[in-house]
């Protein structure tokens, strides 16, 4: 069962508002005098609940050029936010990940904005905010299953 193109508009619609709140919220709370680039620190923060991981991974699951990586990764490497290292699996493969200052800088970050969201969604229940992240959770998995290249080729 397809859904209705004007249901889908709709929901085009929420994501877009949705995201651009989360970009507001997150540039609110990111006050840092090393001037790094919000999306590199989104990187950073990937790193720590993630764990080490190798930059062509990181790239494909951002579905991004592995060059924006790069220069994400150049400008944390330089405010000692990350480092690489050789990958005890596999001699050859460098495996990024964050430092002591990184997580430290990160669990900051993510405090300022958890108290935001906390004063912003105080009415709502922990049962909403469960369903809530049910919900996004399928979402943000079917759409990334969209992109895969199998499913391009079908539906285009």
């Amino acid at each position: 069962m397809d859904p209705r193109p004007d249901s889908v508009f709709e929901l085009l619609r929420q994501v877009k508002n949705l995201v651009q709140i989360r970009h507001a919220v997150a540039h609110r709370v990111w006050r840092d005098e090393r001037e790094l680039h919000l999306a590199a620190v989104g990187l950073l923060a990937e790193l720590v609940v993630n764990g080490p991981r190798r930059s062509g991974e990181i790239a494909q699951d951002r579905a991004v050029d592995p060059s924006v990586v790069s220069r994400q990764v150049a400008q944390l490497q330089r405010a000692g936010l990350v480092e690489r290292r050789i990958s005890p699996a596999d001699g050859r493969a460098m495996l990024l990940s964050a430092t002591p200052a990184g997580i430290t800088l990160i669990e900051q970050w993510k405090q300022e904005q958890i108290e935001w969201m906390r004063s912003a969604l105080s009415d709502w229940t922990d049962e909403d905010l469960a369903q809530a992240s049910r919900l996004i959770e399928r979402l943000t998995c079917d759409l990334r299953g969209g992109l895969s290249p199998k499913r391009v080729a079908a539906t285009g």
